[in-house]
């Protein structure tokens, strides 16, 4: 047993010498080589960050605040191994930032856009002198099959001259699928990545954000009163005296409903997330 003492005392005695006194004494670690896979990686999280930028572009033009769920993100772009990372690993990610149900992906880039030229004025006039106008011309003639041919060779010939990827910029305009009401879809993106968010607001939509505001209203009250994770209490809800003039009332008025029958829907319907959430079910 004092054998066993020993030999623990001193394999701790060891751990501790190999221990620096400060991080600070320390070398700096030696730098990893990339390794295969990580370009994939940095590309793929660059373009999620566009996707989520663009999405809360959308919502913000549109008054839809993040409380607020949205039925579904369409990510557009011809790379599949992209598309694939954002269905993946990084789906989680995207369906929280920007509070999308679902999280939909296109490889087709003229799903939902329309693609159009435009030369580079300043560079090409300088080059081109009096062709300019014709090529200008020709540029703004290209055909949607025309211009993703260029997009993937790289260059194209007209009236004469050749013109490489600078010379040309391809515009994607946003292209509402058909039969959906303008208002209820939009698009946004980087000019490589697209973006499309479904806008409409049913009733189900509604209800769960409602639901995410009362949560965030119990949260600052257990907050207000100094209570602690673990400090469990009673829960009850009653429609506020003045109620006319919120936003709820503007909701229920919508629906057709009164405050105390919208609030009983937004129980009802969200029971398990708002159990969840505040731990016991609500009382009326």
């Amino acid at each position: 047993l004092v054998a066993a003492q020993q030999q623990q005392q001193g394999d701790a005695a060891a751990a501790a010498a190999e221990v620096p006194e400060s991080v600070h004494w320390c070398d700096m670690p030696a730098v990893e080589q990339e390794r295969g896979g990580d370009s994939r990686i940095q590309a793929s999280v660059g373009r999620m960050q566009a996707v989520i930028e663009a999405g809360r572009a959308i919502r913000e033009k549109h008054a839809r605040p993040l409380k607020q769920p949205l039925r579904r993100a369409v990510v557009v772009h011809p790379d599949p191994d992209f598309l694939a990372d954002i269905t993946g690993e990084l789906s989680e990610y995207v369906t929280g930032e920007l509070n999308v149900l679902a999280l939909d992906t296109c490889a087709d880039p003229l799903a939902y856009a329309e693609l159009s030229a435009v030369p580079d004025w300043q560079g090409l006039g300088k080059r081109l002198g009096k062709d300019m106008g014709k090529v200008a011309a020709a540029v703004k003639g290209l055909s949607m099959a025309d211009i993703l041919a260029f997009e993937k060779s790289g260059s194209i010939e007209l009236a004469g001259h050749t013109l490489a990827e600078g010379d040309v910029k391809v515009v994607r305009s946003f292209k509402p699928p058909e039969g959906v009401p303008p208002g209820e879809v939009d698009a946004g993106g980087d000019g490589e990545v697209l973006v499309v968010l479904e806008l409409a607001q049913q009733d189900d939509l509604v209800e769960q954000g409602l639901a995410r505001e009362l949560v965030n209203r119990y949260q600052k009250l257990r907050k207000k009163a100094g209570l602690t994770v673990t400090d469990a209490v009673e829960l009850y809800y009653a429609p506020a005296a003045a109620a006319a003039a919120t936003d709820g009332a503007a909701v229920a008025a919508a629906a057709g409903d009164s405050i105390p029958a919208l609030l009983a829907k937004i129980i009802e319907g969200q029971a398990g997330y708002l159990t969840e959430a505040f731990g016991r079910p609500l009382q009326a």
